[in-house]
This record gives C-alpha cells, sequence and structure tokens, in this order.
C-alpha cells in the first residue's frame, strides 16, 4: 500500500523535487502552484510530495528491518527454547521497558505516588499488585 502510494503521488507532482523558477518568487496559492512557492520560486506542493517519498520509504525500511531482526531472534529463542528463550525474553521485556516512554512515565507517576496514594492509578497501571 505505501510502495503504491510512492509510486502514485510521483505522477501528480507537478515539477521536479529542485526545479526552480526564478520569476514566480514568494507566489500564494494558485492554479499553477496549489501551495505556492518560497523564496527561489519552488513549488511548495512537489516538495512536500518528494519529502514524504522519502520519509516513507525510511519508515518502510525500519519497519522491515525490525520485523525481520524480531522475526530472528524470536524463531532462534522459540527452536532451542530454555534458557536461551528465557534470556530473550527477559532482553525484550528490558528494552521495551527502557524504551517505551509511556511506560517510563506511567511507572515513575507510579513510584512517586507512595504507598498510601496510589488508588485507582496505580491499579491502572498495574493490577496485580497490592
Amino acid at each position: 500500500m505505501i510502495v503504491l502510494f510512492m509510486i502514485l503521488v510521483a505522477i501528480f507532482a507537478a515539477y521536479p523535487y529542485a526545479e526552480v523558477h526564478p520569476a514566480d518568487r514568494l507566489q500564494g496559492s494558485s492554479d499553477r502552484y496549489l501551495l505556492g512557492t518560497d523564496y527561489i520560486g519552488r513549488d511548495f506542493l512537489s516538495r512536500l510530495i518528494h519529502g514524504a517519498r522519502i520519509s516513507l520509504l525510511v519508515g518502510l525500511a525500519a519497519t522491515t528491518l525490525n520485523v525481520f531482526v524480531a522475526v530472528l531472534i524470536g524463531g532462534i529463542s522459540g527452536f532451542i527454547g530454555g534458557k536461551v528463550d528465557l534470556v530473550a525474553q527477559r532482553f525484550v521485556d528490558a528494552m521495551r521497558d527502557l524504551l517505551d516512554p509511556r511506560l517510563r512515565g506511567g511507572q515513575g507517576s507510579y513510584g512517586a505516588m507512595g504507598k498510601r496514594n496510589r488508588g485507582l492509578l496505580g491499579r491502572l497501571i498495574n493490577p496485580f499488585k497490592g
């Protein structure tokens, strides 16, 4: 879907990324330039489309690499099992806790409340601890 979007969007870009139109500097929105032009006459919409393509490509590559590494580690630890599986699980749990800011914020607010004032928020963050 993303690749199809990247291909179709290239068709709708009216101008190449760096094409300059010096006579049309700082133009507002018009039929020729839907989002206007910048200070040297480049079309904003074309630059936005080309930038979005690059961003989508980087995101797609990062996601593909992440899935490949996760499947590889999960497959190896599941196939071998035992202590290797246990170590891989603990490593993934530690990385998730360290890298996810939502979890860090929740744990920090839970610890800062003190033992007497945890109430409903404490139950929402960790329902299995008393």
